[in-house]
């Protein structure tokens, strides 16, 4: 820390604002502060205290003590650095108290500023903190120091500077616990060592209790988890397997089903569609009557706008005659009002006249009373004033009989010092005779000094231009040569530019390109995919036909086995029924009843040669009634793969069609963008410039294949993006060579002028060189005989006339100063003898008239008294009078009401005939405009009759009765066209329905799924899917389990591990803590921090006391004095006398000083002593001021507070403290140099 400046007012004798500059005081390293005892000096550390904490420290909290007693206001601004070089920061620290009213003292602004220096010069503050407790805080984050500390350590003020060196153990080690931060160490350090262990012994509980929670976690588990999800997967697979042959089942006849329930659904559709015909028919003759209605319609819309102007002109008819009615009656009431406020005007206005003419005469008494009120006042007035001018009449007079007496006697002792100091004519004339003579001598001397000097300035002054000349016109004809250089080098560059335009426009084409290339690489592409498209759907549909060849073949190879198979049936059972029918006629009996009908006669019975039927043939029927249903089913299923086959066969035509339209228009889009790209090409797009590239790049035309173009297209890019480059380069060095040529044009210019004003330069000092030399040559004589003039007067005064010029002048001051003295003395006695004998003479007179004038105050008292009473009785009477013809308020109120009632009158007079006049106006036009309207509603019921009759003769022709029926068939174009919408859309669906039948019954088929048959399906294949998604979730869960399990283990494992070693961490800091409690460790780091400094401070209390003391630390943390002297003797610090008490504390303070550091890596730069030097003799004294001009070599400064002359002399810098003066200035500074 180094301080800069410190101002001070207010504070104890500085009273007047003063300035102590510390960086003239610190320029020798060791300064001092001198003055008497009492003059302030100690005032200065006071106030350092005070800027950096607030406080001084020997006011205690106290701030109403230490403010000048004359002033309301204390002010402190301390401005100190801290760091070295760069690292350097200069700091601001500004205190203002004010004294309030009530006596007490409030801190009226307390900041803190950072200065900033720019590169201009200026400095700049950059506001840190503001208020009492942000200030304190910011001074102790930037010094890190207390203000104990600061005033132990740093500065040390009367009074502190041996109480380190006496402090006990635990204070000292306190103290030095601060001043070097060791409290990190302490207690800091301990709380951080408890808040890990906290932290340590919580994580290891957390990792206790979750081992607990995993203790199931063990290999078994995960091994039984394992079997666990292998057997679900083995049920998962068995219960997939039955699943999946179930869903095909369910496929198959959900496919039937489906089928079936939307024929059903379709023939619904139809069937409630077909209902809506009625609907439709009817909606159909609403359509015919709208289209009828439609052509009657213009003449209905002609009537109603006829009736609607009719209504129209009757409701303006009747408004209008309702309007004129009312006119009229408004006219007769403006009538009556108007002969109503006539009446009354004239039954009132005299009247009021006769009012007026009274309160005229009554406004002459109220300027009367006011007239006496005022003079009444004024009698009042000069009353007191006479009362109070014959007081100080007397009471003057008195004072002014004992005035004269002094200053006759004054008088007389004026009279006796003119007489003795006066000066004569002689004496005048010779002291101004010298002092004539020694102006001219002087003045002579100077000027020939004067003129030599402008004559050898001129000479210097004449080369210097001759030089300068000589420089400007060479270095102006280098420039002329470069500028030449640069404008054929500029020529040169203009002539290869590539306009801008240009530019943008082939930047245009280039884009423009790669648009239409980009277009024919998407219809390349899209062309690509229609092509691809084609091959595939021509492929499927080769497949498909060979797909339907094959299915109708196998169709009707099983057609034709199953009819075969169906015939041989059909003959094989009617084999069997014959055979059955002879069998059974073999077995009837006459007279018993037929098994079959019953009879009792079979008169015609089956004959028995035609049956052949045993046991081969029964087998034979059966295998041909098998063979018969496979055939069947072989039947089936041909016709519906045939089927199915013919349809994709046609959707792959109609595909196929669909991706040749396709292939077709990408072709074709294709050749339309590749056109572009040519058209692009043909319009000119390239410059001149770029033709000759482009046509290299595309020899072979323009490519139809986008990739070949844009190989093209990237090769182009790269040429005009090099072109680009190329004319930017050379553009930006054409910029840059005029830049320069305009500022060389610029400098010719300047040297140009240059060369002009030097020209005129040295034509002048040509000239002014002559005449220098003619005056130098005037002077010199001038200068000879004004030196014979000085001596003679100079002998003639009893000077000598050989003495120097300043010795001359102070001769000359002596005389002419005494001449003065004894002149003006001799002047201010006579000048104040004469204006006493005129104050004596003027007192004389003033006192004769002060009686006089007293005699004349009282007697024009008494008649002011008399009139006082006369003026009161006057205007009481005046004013009983005016209130009894005004009711109490004034005249001018009086006549102002009764002015205001008459032109009221007339006024309501002259708004009724206005009235009337605007009444008969308005019923005037009404009148004209009734009948206007009349006329208008005449001709509308003419327009409505013609209407009417139109309108007629179209409903007989169209065929409607009337005009409601036209309403109620009239429709809307937007509701005609949704009516034939709809009629449109019942036949669309109507048609669509009826072929989405047909087509769901052909695909449906012979085959029919029964309800029940297709509910067991669903019924199964849910059973198999419940069993299938119970085994999945029992697989999944088993498998989650496994997981869980092995998850749970591995954390298990890595707990284990984390608990270990949090348990190791918990040791350790239970070991820190037991060593850091009792703040033993800080204790220990302050001891060897004190062995330090208590070695330093012994090598400077060596140098001091010449080898004698040295200090040593006890093991409580005192310390005790050696004496080398005797023997090592070691005897207590309180044994110490003043001056061996004082060097001990300056070499302890030294070593502290120089140890601590501000923020832990700044340095202290100071040093201040308050006491001590008087208990030292002469020897110790000069050994302590070396030591201390030592330590300045260690860029330390340090400053000294005492009042020992002899130290005073030992400064190269002094600050001398002139004390303040018996109520009038305050303390002052002034800074000495030796």
């Amino acid at each position: 820390m180094r301080p800069r400046s410190l101002s001070i007012r207010g504070l104890h004798s500085f009273r007047e604002k003063q300035v102590i500059d510390f960086d003239a005081l610190t320029e020798a390293g060791i300064f001092g502060i001198f003055g008497p005892t009492g003059s302030g000096k100690s005032t200065i550390l006071d106030a350092l205290t005070l800027a950096l904490y607030g406080r001084v420290e020997r006011a205690g909290a106290s701030i109403q003590g230490i403010i000048h007693q004359m002033e309301k206001q204390m002010e402190v601004n301390f401005t100190f650095s801290v760091g070295r070089a760069r690292e350097e920061m200069t700091y601001e620290v500004e205190r203002l108290y004010q004294v309030q009213a009530s006596g007490g003292v409030s801190l009226q602004s307390c900041r803190v500023f950072a200065l900033e220096t720019d590169v201009d010069g200026c400095v700049g503050k950059l506001p840190l903190a503001e208020g009492r407790a942000a200030v304190d805080a910011q001074v102790r984050q930037i010094l890190g120091l207390s203000m104990h500390d600061f005033t132990r350590a740093v500065v040390l003020p009367q009074g502190k500077f041996a109480e380190f060196l006496q402090l006990k153990g635990k204070e000292r080690n306190e103290m030095i616990e601060r001043l070097f931060g060791l409290e990190r160490f302490g207690r800091n350090l301990f709380e951080l060592i408890k808040s890990h262990l906290v932290r340590e012994s919580n994580t290891l509980s957390q990792h206790l209790a979750g081992l607990a929670e995993l203790a199931d976690a063990t290999e078994d588990a995960v091994a039984g988890a394992q079997k666990e999800r292998l057997a679900a997967l083995a049920t998962l697979e068995q219960c997939d397997a039955a699943y999946r042959k179930v869903s095909g089942d369910y496929e198959n006849a959900r496919a039937q089903w489906q089928l079936q329930t939307n024929y059903e659904r379709a023939c619904l559709h139809v069937k409630a569609h077909e209902e809506r015909q009625t609907e439709i028919d009817e909606l159909r003759a609403v359509v015919e009557r709208s289209q009828r209605a439609e052509l009657v319609w213009p003449f209905v819309e002609a009537r109603i706008t006829a009736c609607q102007k009719r209504d129209e002109e009757a409701a303006r008819f009747a408004d209008a005659n309702r309007k004129d009615q009312a006119a009229r009656q408004l006219r007769d009431a403006e009538n009556c009002a108007l002969e109503e406020a006539r009446r009354k005007r004239q039954a009132d206005e005299p009247e009021g006249l006769m009012l007026l003419g009274a309160l005229d005469v009554g406004r002459n008494k109220e300027k009367e009373r006011e007239r006496e009120a005022q003079r009444l006042f004024v009698l009042h007035k000069q009353r007191a004033h006479a009362s109070r001018e014959a007081e100080e009449v007397r009471a003057e007079a008195l004072a002014q009989e004992e005035a004269l007496q002094g200053t006759r006697e004054r008088e007389k002792a004026c009279e006796w010092l003119a007489q003795s100091c006066y000066v004569t004519r002689e004496r005048r004339a010779a002291v101004e005779r010298s002092a004539r003579a020694y102006e001219r001598w002087s003045a002579a001397v100077a000027a020939f000094a004067q003129a030599c000097k402008e004559h050898e300035r001129g000479q210097a002054y004449a080369k210097q231009v001759e030089t300068e000349y000589a420089e400007t016109w060479r270095a102006q004809q280098a420039l002329l040569a470069e500028d030449m250089a640069l404008e054929e080098r500029l020529i040169a560059l203009q002539e290869n530019f590539t306009q801008e335009a240009e530019e943008r426009e082939r930047g245009v084409w280039i884009a423009a390109l790669r648009v239409n290339g980009e277009q024919l690489r998407d219809a390349e592409e899209r062309y690509g995919e229609a092509a691809a498209r084609v091959r595939a759907v021509k492929e499927h549909h080769a497949r498909a036909v060979i797909a339907e060849e094959l299915a109708r073949r196998a169709f009707d190879a099983a057609r034709e086995v199953h009819e075969a198979l169906q015939d041989a049936r059909k003959e094989r059972t009617h084999t069997d029924r014959r055979a059955l029918f002879a069998q059974a006629a073999n077995e009837l009996r006459t007279g018993e009843p037929c098994p079959v009908c019953g009879s009792l006669y079979h008169p015609h019975l089956a004959q028995e040669d035609v049956i052949d039927c045993d046991d081969d043939e029964q087998m034979l029927l059966s295998d041909l009634h098998c063979h018969e249903l496979d055939a069947r089913a072989a039947f089936e299923q041909t016709r519906d793969a045939h089927d199915q086959a013919r349809l994709v066969l046609n959707t792959t035509e109609a595909e196929y069609q669909l991706v040749m339209s396709y292939e077709a228009d990408c072709t074709q889009v294709w050749e339309a963008s590749w056109r572009r790209l040519v058209s692009c090409f043909e319009a000119g797009g390239p410059s001149e410039s770029l033709q000759a590239k482009v046509s290299q790049i595309f020899a072979d035309g323009v490519p139809k294949r986008a990739s070949e173009f844009f190989r093209g297209y990237e090769t182009l890019v790269k040429t005009t993006e090099r072109m680009r480059k190329e004319r930017e380069q050379r553009e930006s060095e054409w910029l840059d060579l005029r830049a320069v040529r305009e500022t060389r044009q610029e400098a010719l210019s300047q040297y140009a002028t240059r060369l002009a004003t030097l020209q005129e330069r040295r034509a002048t000092i040509f000239e002014r060189l002559t005449e220098w030399a003619a005056r130098q040559a005037e002077a010199k004589r001038e200068c000879d005989d004004a030196t014979e003039q000085w001596q003679a007067a100079a002998l003639s005064s009893g000077v000598d006339g050989t003495l120097g010029e300043k010795e001359a002048a102070l001769a000359v001051l002596r005389l002419r100063e005494t001449l003065l003295d004894d002149e003006k003395r001799s002047e201010h006695a006579r000048r104040e003898a004469a204006e006493l004998r005129a104050e004596s003479e003027a007192r004389q007179v003033s006192l004769d008239a002060l009686r006089k004038k007293l005699a004349a105050c009282e007697t024009q008292l008494e008649s002011v008294a008399s009139e006082c009473v006369s003026a009161e009785q006057h205007v009481e009477r005046l004013g009983r009078e005016l209130a009894e013809l005004t009711g109490g308020i004034s005249i001018a109120e009086k006549i102002d009401e009764v002015n205001a009632l008459l032109t009221g009158l007339r006024e309501q007079e002259e708004a009724a005939h206005r009235r009337f006049e605007e009444a008969g106006t308005f019923a005037k036009e009404a009148q004209r405009i009734r009948e206007m309207v009349s006329v208008k509603l005449n001709l509308a019921e003419d327009e409505v009759c013609r209407a009417s009759e139109g309108l007629a003769q179209a409903l007989c022709e169209v065929g409607f009765r009337d005009e409601t029926e036209v309403r109620q068939a009239k429709r809307t174009a937007h509701e005609r066209e949704a009516l034939e919408t709809d009629i449109r859309v019942f036949e669309d669906e109507r048609l669509r329905l009826r072929s989405i039948a047909a087509e769901l019954a052909s695909k449906m088929g012979q085959t029919r799924v029964s309800e029940q048959v297709w509910q067991e399906i669903c019924t199964a294949r849910e059973e198999t899917e419940r069993r299938f998604e119970a085994a999945k979730r029992l697989w999944i869960e088993k498998e989650k389990q496994e997981r869980d399990t092995l998850l749970r283990h591995e954390r298990y494992v890595e707990l284990n591990a984390l608990r270990k070693e949090a348990e190791l961490r918990v040791q350790q800091l239970e070991s820190l803590k037991t060593l850091l409690t009792g703040n033993r460790f800080v204790e220990y780091m302050a001891r060897e921090q004190m062995k330090q400094v208590a070695a330093v401070a012994t090598q400077r209390l060596s140098v001091l006391t010449r080898g004698r003391y040295g200090l040593e630390l006890e093991g409580d943390g005192s310390f005790v004095m050696r004496d080398d002297h005797h023997g090592g003797l070691r005897r207590s610090v309180s044994t110490l006398s003043g001056g061996e008490t004082f060097l001990t504390s300056l070499a302890l303070a030294l070593a502290l000083s120089a140890q601590i550091q501000l923020r832990g890596h700044h340095p202290l730069s100071f040093f201040f002593l308050d006491e001590g030097f008087g208990t030292l003799d002469q020897e110790r004294l000069d050994i302590v001021i070396s030591a201390l001009e030592r330590l300045h070599m260690d860029e330390l400064s340090i400053g000294l507070i005492s009042h020992v002359p002899e130290l005073r002399d030992r400064m190269a810098r002094r600050l001398i403290v002139v004390p303040a003066e018996p109520a009038g200035r305050g303390t002052r500074v002034t800074l000495e140099r030796a």
